[in-house]
């Protein structure tokens, strides 16, 4: 039997325990995320998730998405995915299902990187 195969009966077993971590997950980081985008003002716009770790959120900057991540990225290391990857200008895409006080601190590096843009 491959490794894939063994870790996912492995999973399997313990689904209902993951689905539990999961959620608690979600459930905690969720609205971490959403206090940070409002604390922004009408800087951001999205729709909840329903279902899942990732938020696509729409910013109102005249700046590529590609060309804020990566100067985020290069000035602040941290990452997110730019909308144009998905031919949606002007949108980011957060991942949210990290442990909170990771998640935390990389929405105050990613704080950092956009303050600096608006105060240009």
């Amino acid at each position: 039997m491959a490794v894939s195969d063994l870790l996912a009966t492995a999973a399997l077993r313990h689904r209902e325990q993951l689905y539990l971590r999961t959620r608690k997950i979600l459930n905690t980081n969720y609205p971490v995320l959403k206090s940070w985008l409002e604390s922004f003002g009408s800087l951001f716009s999205w729709t909840t998730p329903e279902c899942g770790a990732i938020c696509f959120v729409r910013y109102n900057l005249n700046i590529s998405s590609t060309v804020l991540v990566e100067s985020i990225r290069r000035e602040q290391n941290v990452l997110l995915v730019p909308g144009d990857h998905f031919q949606t200008p002007r949108f980011l895409r957060f991942g949210y299902g990290n442990e909170p006080d990771e998640l935390e601190a990389a929405l105050d590096r990613v704080a950092r990187g956009l303050r600096d843009r608006l105060g240009d």
